[in-house]
């Protein structure tokens, strides 16, 4: 695999493109999950950042790449970070309607009810895109959720 080949050379897991990608954004969302653990293994920072302030979970929650989504939580990826618009990793899940990832996203304390810059929490991203497999999921979760009126 060439991400080992370059990680063995050398190359630093942290370098970033002109986009703040970092190798891991981009195996994340490629769904790359050989070469997320190798990122991970080299040192690769599993809270990086791009210019939104999208995190690797983020674009792997972007993209239903379940196996990502795991291996980044157990590596400590922040399951409520949000980027420039407030959007978590859930918010993306719940509009895509991705259960497998909407449960995953949950179990590592997700919040289902925090609002993203246009006061929207992922429920209501959820129902929005008519995502009622999301909605049940998160509702099943937390079921005392009571939304915040601004």
């Amino acid at each position: 695999m060439i991400v080992e080949l370059l990680l063995a050379h050398g190359a630093d897991p942290n370098l970033a493109t002109t986009s703040e990608l970092t190798p891991l954004h981009l195996a994340a969302y490629h769904g790359q999950i050989a070469a997320v653990g190798h990122l991970l293994a080299a040192g690769a920072d599993v809270a990086a950042v791009n210019f939104k302030a999208l995190t690797p979970l983020h674009l792997a929650a972007m993209k239903a790449h379940a196996p990502v989504v795991e291996a980044l939580i157990q590596a400590g990826a922040a399951a409520n970070a949000a980027d420039t618009e407030g959007m978590t990793p859930l918010h993306y899940a719940s509009e895509d309607g991705a259960s497998p990832i909407v449960s995953l996203l949950l179990a590592a304390g997700a919040d289902p009810g925090q609002a993203n810059l246009q006061g929207q929490t992922p429920m209501d991203v959820a129902r929005a895109a008519g995502q009622q497999d999301a909605v049940t999921l998160m509702a099943r979760k937390h079921p005392r959720r009571k939304r915040k009126v601004t």
